[in-house]
């Protein structure tokens, strides 16, 4: 059961860090698309803020289920 716990925070851990990479990728597009706008960094953000979205969903599963 412990080693089961310790690979469910793994996977949380590491489904965090996505977010995080996710969101500064976000951040960085938006400064781009703010300095000089163009539709394929446009693309990228709808993208990317969409991946954002499935990771969080993807965590609070992960964590609900972990709470089970």
């Amino acid at each position: 059961y412990e080693k089961q716990y310790q690979l469910q925070l793994e996977r949380e851990q590491q489904i965090r860090l996505m977010i995080e990479k996710e969101q500064r990728f976000i951040d960085q597009l938006r400064s781009e698309i703010a300095v000089s706008p163009n539709d394929k960094k446009s693309e990228k953000l709808v993208k990317a803020e969409s991946n954002l979205q499935k990771l969080h969903t993807i965590l609070q599963n992960h964590v609900r289920t972990q709470n089970e």
